[in-house]
């Protein structure tokens, strides 16, 4: 007969309690990195995508296309 060691309760939920800690800090960072990308999409399709993409076509359109694609 083997004798397996307890893990004590607290050490039990202090390691799930860091894992859950690194879960919610991973799942910040990246809605953080995702809002950024999507502003930055925004900001450069608004302002850079419609003269770049569409320079032949009014500048209103151009902007209407450049969010559309």
């Amino acid at each position: 007969m083997s004798i397996s060691r307890q893990i004590p309760l607290a050490e039990r939920l202090d390691e799930q309690t860091g894992a859950i800690k690194r879960v919610v800090v991973s799942s910040i960072v990246g809605t953080a990195v995702e809002w950024y990308d999507f502003l930055i999409y925004g900001t450069a399709s608004a302002l850079v995508f419609n003269k770049l993409f569409f320079p032949l076509s009014d500048p209103a359109l151009g902007t209407i296309a450049a969010f559309g694609t």
